[in-house]
């Protein structure tokens, strides 16, 4: 009997070797392509362009800042004031319902992209609070609702919330890290819809912001792809993706055009 486990033993250990492959995956190098993070707002003097450049894969350093490019959107140049972000001259804001066009000249290159500032949904900014008791994946507190209305059939509308007593959480913007887009494509318009945030719950005298950003076709995809991508990892979902992007001559990363409204909200029930 001893001899057969032995045996056993000896074959499963020859199967599971011969099952053994190492495979060595050839990652890419970078090709040191230029990376645009641009925003045009509607709120005074918010709107930037952000230039950094793709490093290798198995880098460990920071994207380099690239300081020394011409950008121009539309009629207005954006001078650089260090750490890769160039601005306009003070004061400036976006205006509903005007494209905007960008252009960066850099090593000889030229980069583009366009963008239209599209008109935010309509907020009743008369918001209302629910007590609920402590439930599976939300503890005991006050959840937030309120009512919107689209404009018209073509609207999108990215929201982010969470912003609780203004404190920030390893530098995300929502202590839920909670980015919601809005589509009119299957909802109504002309009429109020309501909302219940998601998973927020606050307690007596807690304050929270609530971030509103209008996006056309373009950012809303952008957007969701964030978003997708943040929720794979699990068996059953596909790999991570490469993100969209708008601009035009072979760099990464977007620009957009948005008209932004946030409203803090506190609590006093």
């Amino acid at each position: 009997m001893k001899k057969i486990l032995c045996f056993l033993f000896l074959v499963s250990i020859i199967f599971m070797s011969a099952c053994t492959e190492v495979v060595t995956v050839d990652v890419p190098q970078s090709s040191d392509k230029l990376v645009v993070e641009g925003y045009i707002s509607t709120e005074p003097d918010s709107s930037y362009i952000l230039l950094t450049k793709t490093i290798s894969y198995y880098s460990t350093a920071k994207n380099p800042l690239v300081n020394d490019a011409f950008v121009k959107v539309n009629s207005d140049t954006f001078f650089n004031v260090g750490y890769g972000y160039y601005k306009p001259r003070s004061p400036y804001k976006g205006v509903p319902n005007v494209t905007y066009n960008l252009a960066i000249a850099y090593q000889g290159a030229s980069y583009a992209s366009v963008s239209t500032l599209q008109p935010l949904i309509k907020i009743d900014t008369l918001f209302t609070f629910i007590h609920h008791d402590k439930e599976l994946i939300a503890p005991d507190g006050y959840s937030l609702s309120f009512n919107f209305m689209f404009n018209n059939e073509n609207q999108y509308t990215y929201f982010r919330d969470g912003f609780k007593n203004d404190l920030l959480s390893h530098g995300k913007d929502s202590i839920y890290d909670q980015l919601v887009t809005f589509d009119s494509k299957n909802s109504h318009y002309g009429i109020f819809m309501p909302f219940d945030v998601p998973l927020l719950r606050l307690q007596p005298n807690d304050t929270a912001l609530l971030l509103f950003k209008s996006c056309d076709i373009n950012a809303f995809n952008y957007y969701n792809a964030i978003s997708a991508n943040a929720m794979r990892g699990s068996p059953f979902s596909s790999p991570p993706s490469n993100l969209p992007t708008n601009i035009t001559g072979g760099a990464l990363g977007f620009f957009a055009a948005q008209d932004v409204k946030h409203f803090r909200i506190r609590i006093n029930p």
